[in-house]
């Protein structure tokens, strides 16, 4: 198992393709009407605007940090414009795709971790069900 581990620490792609295709075989689910894949984009969607507003509440002009990295955008983009206006909204811009982009990258976390614990709850529902019996007679409609 730790050689599993190593390879894909070494090789990111494997991993990332890895759950691509089991994310597209849980999208093919379906229970009648009830499809998986809808039901996931649907938790997406609103976990991430959640995340977002919350992510957002921690993001002030007061904080050090968001001062900080505000000013440098800032002085990054004055110093390629040379308009200040143009730089402090470019900036502002830039700072909102980072909280957004954070909330994605959380909400695909607590999805991801929804589904591992529905796949392991599923696991005994496995073995409870009963083999097919033999067979089965065709009607004469079909034949």
């Amino acid at each position: 198992m730790q050689w599993l581990q190593e390879a894909l620490q070494r090789h990111a792609e494997i991993a990332f393709f890895v759950v691509l295709g089991l994310g597209y075989l849980f999208g093919k689910l379906a229970l009648g009407s009830f499809k998986l894949g809808a039901v996931t984009g649907t938790l997406l969607a609103r976990r991430r605007q959640a995340f977002g507003s919350l992510l957002g509440e921690h993001i002030t002009i007061f904080d050090p940090t968001t001062s900080q990295v505000l000013a440098q955008l800032k002085a990054a983009f004055l110093a390629r414009t040379g308009d200040a206006v143009a730089a402090t909204n470019q900036a502002y811009v830039v700072l909102f795709g980072m909280v957004q982009r954070q909330a994605a990258m959380v909400s695909f976390v607590m999805i991801f971790r929804l589904l591992g614990i529905l796949f392991f709850v599923m696991i005994p529902l496995v073995l409870l069900m009963r083999k097919p019996q033999g067979p089965r007679k065709m009607s004469a409609a079909v034949e």
